[in-house]
């Protein structure tokens, strides 16, 4: 039984490295990466986004999906340094040109 497991468990791993490696291929992919100054087309919202990282359930498990840590801007429109979670759609985010 112990070596069925061992087994299952190197292929989770696989596959969970797997998933990692696809979201990431598709993060790349996106119109605009880490640092850029982007505009909620919907809201009108302005941030710069602070990282894109595949996001893990319980910090290991990846969903397939991604997570976008944005810095929302100060109240002189210069970037702020807190650190928040895009929670909206993120096909709604354009990147602005400085």
């Amino acid at each position: 039984m112990n070596n069925k497991i061992i087994d299952l468990l190197a292929d989770i791993r696989i596959i969970n490295e797997n998933i990692i490696r696809l979201v990431n291929e598709y993060i790349k992919s996106l119109p605009y990466k880490k640092d850029d100054k982007c505009i909620n087309l919907k809201t009108k919202e302005v941030f710069w986004i602070h990282d894109i990282r595949p996001t893990l359930l319980n910090g290991i498990t990846p969903n397939g999906h991604f997570t976008i840590y944005v810095n929302p801007p100060k109240n002189d429109g210069t970037r702020s340094a807190k650190k928040r979670i895009l929670y909206y759609e993120y096909q709604d985010i354009k990147k602005l040109e400085d």
